[in-house]
C-alpha cells in the first residue's frame, strides 16, 4: 500500500532512537524539552507539560520554526545530545571496558559516526546491548544479514539484555515502520528482537522465517496488535494469500474494533481477507462501518479503506457509487495506487 500510520505513545524521558520504512531519527529529551536529529536537520521543541502547547524551531536550516498555538520561550539552554554520553577521566578510571565500549559507541551512534560506533560497540561484544546497537547500526545501513546475526548474539546473552539502558543516564526506545501500516515501538527486550528480526526476513523475502518468530510472540501475548498486523500482511501480500491464509486472517481480526485506531489497521486487512473470499456484501458493511467515523483519523489510512470499498462497489456492479469514490480519493491524491487508471485518466497528464 506504501502509506504509513502510527498511533502517538506516550514516550519515557529521554532519548528515543527511530528508523523506519521511510527514514530515521533520534530524539533526546525530557519532559517539556526535545532535541532531534533526523533526514531534515536539527530542531528543538519546546512544551509546557500538562497543556499540549508546544513551539518547534529548526537548528539546522534557514528556515525559523513557526509557532503552533503558542509562544517559544525567551530563551533556553540547548544540550548536544552526545554531551550527556561523554565519561569523565575518572569514570573511565572505574568502569569496565565493557561498559566504556557501550557508552563510546552509544555516543557515536548521536554524533552519526556509525563506522566509529561499531568498533566501540565490538569492543563490548557479545553483551546483548553491544548486539543490538549493533544491529542498530548495521540495519541502518541495510546490512541486514550482519544485524540478523548480531541480534541473535544478544539472544544468546538475553539475561543481561537491557542492562546497559537501565544504567545508562539516558533512556533509549526504537521506532519500527513493521508493515506499511503501523509503525511500533521497539525496546531492548525478547519482544524487540523478535520483531527486528521479522522485519529482517521479511525485507529478505523470507516470509516462514518472519512468521515463525512473529508466531513465537503472539504465543507470548495473543493480543498484541503489532503482532497481529504483521501476520496480516504477510499472508496477504507476500504469501500464496489463499482460503487459508484469508481464513488466518480473519481469525487474527476477530472482535477488532472501529472505534480504535489500531484495530482499524487490522479491519483493513479482515477486509481484503473478506473480499478476497468473495463475500462482497460483508466487506462493505465492514468498510462502512470502519468509515462512519473520520474526525482525527489518519488520512492514508481512511484513503486506503475508501479504497478497498470502491473496488467492493466496483465487484458488485455499483458503478456510480465507485467512481464517486475513486473520484474522492484522486482530489486528495491523484497518484494513489491505480486510482487514475481506473478514472480512464492519465497520471503524467
Amino acid at each position: 500500500m506504501g502509506f504509513r500510520f502510527y498511533k502517538r505513545v506516550k514516550l519515557f524521558d529521554g532519548l528515543s532512537l527511530n528508523f523506519s520504512k521511510s527514514g530515521m531519527s533520534i530524539s533526546l529529551g525530557t519532559r517539556g524539552y526535545r532535541y532531534t536529529i533526523g533526514p531534515r536537520g536539527s530542531r528543538v521543541t519546546l512544551g509546557l507539560p500538562g497543556t499540549g502547547l508546544y513551539y518547534t524551531k529548526t537548528l539546522s536550516s534557514s528556515r525559523s520554526g513557526k509557532s503552533r498555538r503558542s509562544e517559544p520561550p525567551a530563551q533556553v539552554e540547548t544540550k548536544k545530545p552526545e554531551d550527556l554520553l561523554r565519561l569523565g577521566f575518572f569514570e573511565r578510571l572505574f568502569r569496565s571496558a565493557e561498559y566504556e565500549g557501550l557508552t563510546d559507541g552509544a555516543r557515536a551512534i548521536l554524533m552519526g559516526q556509525d563506522e566509529e560506533a561499531l568498533t566501540h560497540l565490538q569492543k563490548a561484544l557479545p553483551h546483548p546491548d553491544a548486539a543490538f546497537l549493533c544491529a542498530y547500526v548495521t540495519l541502518k545501513k541495510n546490512a541486514l544479514t550482519d544485524a540478523e546475526q548480531y541480534l541473535k548474539l544478544a539472544l544468546e546473552n538475553s539475561p543481561k539484555l537491557g542492562s546497559f539502558f537501565r544504567e545508562c543516564p539516558v533512556r533509549w526506545e526504537m521506532q519500527l515502520g513493521i508493515t506499511d501500516e503501523l509503525k511500533a515501538h521497539i525496546e531492548p527486550n525478547i519482544r524487540g528482537i523478535y520483531l527486528l528480526l521479522a522485519e529482517i526476513y521479511q525485507r529478505q523475502g523470507k516470509w516462514n522465517a518472519a512468521l515463525e518468530y512473529l508466531r513465537k510472540l503472539r504465543e507470548s501475548d495473543p493480543n498484541d496488535i503489532v503482532v497481529k498486523v504483521s501476520i496480516a500482511e504477510i499472508l496477504l501480500e507476500n504469501v500464496s494469500g489463499d482460503t487459508q491464509a484469508c481464513q488466518q486472517v480473519l481469525e487474527l481480526s476477530q472482535g477488532a474494533s472501529p472505534d480504535d485506531p489500531l484495530q482499524l489497521v487490522l479491519i483493513l486487512y479482515r477486509a481484503r481477507a473478506l473480499r478476497r473470499l468473495g463475500m462482497l456484501e460483508a466487506t462493505r458493511a465492514i468498510l462502512t462501518e470502519a468509515l462512519r467515523k473520520t474526525a482525527g483519523r489518519d488520512p492514508e489510512l481512511l484513503r486506503a479503506l475508501r479504497y478497498e470499498r470502491a473496488c467492493v462497489y466496483e465487484a458488485l456492479g455499483e458503478e456510480k457509487r465507485a467512481r464517486a469514490e475513486f473520484e474522492r480519493i484522486y482530489a486528495e491524491d491523484p497518484t494513489y495506487e491505480d486510482v487514475a487508471a481506473r478514472l480512464g485518466l492519465s497520471t503524467g497528464s
